[in-house]
């Protein structure tokens, strides 16, 4: 009843709420585990990689001390959670993606024989597997960034992300013209007089839509750190951007 009274944008930040915290819950059951299921390991490498991205101090502090895995492949030092091997932990996470892939694959394959009524919903699955699959094999030859030239011509090695968030800030920190926008915004309102219910109808975009957005982007260099906008064209690319769409969208900037 609660959700239901709510307007569609406070509706969906309290459902990403619910589902964030019971991710959580499952996350930390799976990483527990001293034999993790073939299925549940891209899920725990996933959720290793969003731990570094977002600096979840809290949540890798815990896996490191209750799972193995975990153990093996980050770790938490001076407040900032790391890789312990970078390289490494792709070229894993790359085979365990695999093969998961391959078993989803050999399993619509078999439905594609018996199943004749859905062949050609069958195929579209198979095929945009295949185009997915392909992402992931090519992760594991990927170059993993090590370091960065600065505008004044020093590498940094050491703290990478930091230098990267420094020459970024500038340009994702312009304070909007307030006033202007809302005086579009009221002048919108005449076209536009049942806004909430246009959010409702709009989707909100996935890490899937992320990824295949990327494949059709140009190897062009987006800025100074030199990686090109097909860079982002994988699984964890996809879930990196989404993550940082919603962030950016709740006034959390890089």
């Amino acid at each position: 009843d609660l959700l239901d009274s709510l307007a569609p944008i406070p509706r969906w930040e309290l459902h990403k709420e619910i589902i964030m915290q019971v991710a959580a819950i499952v996350r930390n059951s799976e990483l527990a585990q001293e034999d993790i299921a073939e299925n549940a390991l891209t899920t725990a490498f996933a959720s290793m990689g969003r731990m570094v991205i977002s600096n979840k101090v809290r949540s890798a502090s815990f896996a490191v001390k209750s799972s193995p895995l975990a153990a093996r492949y980050i770790k938490v030092q001076d407040g900032k959670v790391e890789f312990i091997d970078h390289s490494q932990f792709e070229f894993d996470f790359a085979i365990a993606k695999r093969r998961q892939q391959n078993d989803e694959l050999a399993t619509l394959h078999a439905l594609l024989e018996k199943d004749r009524c859905n062949r050609e919903k069958t195929k579209n699955k198979i095929n945009n597997l295949e185009r997915k699959s392909r992402l992931w094999k090519t992760g594991a030859r990927k170059l993993v960034l090590d370091a960065i030239q600065t505008e004044n011509g020093t590498v940094a090695r050491a703290a990478v992300a930091d230098e990267l968030a420094r020459e970024w800030r500038p340009t994702f920190t312009q304070s909007p013209d307030e006033l202007a926008f809302a005086k579009g915004l009221k002048e919108l309102q005449g076209f536009i007089p049942q806004l909430d219910e246009l959010y409702a109808e709009v989707g909100i975009p996935s890490s899937d839509d992320f990824t295949e957005t990327a494949t059709h982007a140009r190897p062009r260099a987006t800025g100074k750190d030199g990686i090109p906008y097909s860079g982002w064209a994988s699984t964890l690319g996809g879930e990196t951007l989404c993550q940082l769409f919603y962030e950016t969208t709740e006034g959390i900037l890089p």
